[in-house]
């Protein structure tokens, strides 16, 4: 079990983070049960992938630059398949959950 900066333990599958990362998205942007379909895929892709490198690894700086390839490749399927204001949207919520954190309030769990 992983435990966050803030204590609470993070063991969740490749799937479940990949639910709660389309729900936010889909509550983000509103978007159409079409497009929550290609945004849950994408979700669930790349969450696989990271689970695979965090197996490869727990050393997190070694982690650094395959991650972030992912997170940049995750941003350019999801800005293929969102609408330039949904994506908008979701970048927005993004930065109110990015603030939130470093406020110390956390983001929706």
């Amino acid at each position: 079990m992983v435990i966050t900066a803030n204590g609470q333990p993070q063991n969740r599958t490749p799937e479940e983070r990949a639910k709660r990362q389309t729900d936010l998205i889909v509550q983000a942007t509103g978007c159409d049960a079409a497009t929550k379909a290609k945004v849950e895929a994408i979700s669930l892709k790349y969450a696989k992938e990271m689970s695979a490198l965090f197996e490869k690894s727990q050393d997190r700086e070694a982690l650094r630059e395959p991650m972030t390839e992912l997170r940049n490749k995750q941003e350019a399927d999801l800005k293929g398949v969102l609408t330039a204001d949904q994506y908008a949207k979701y970048k927005a919520k993004q930065d109110e959950m990015r603030k939130a954190r470093e406020a110390g309030g956390g983001g929706p769990r």
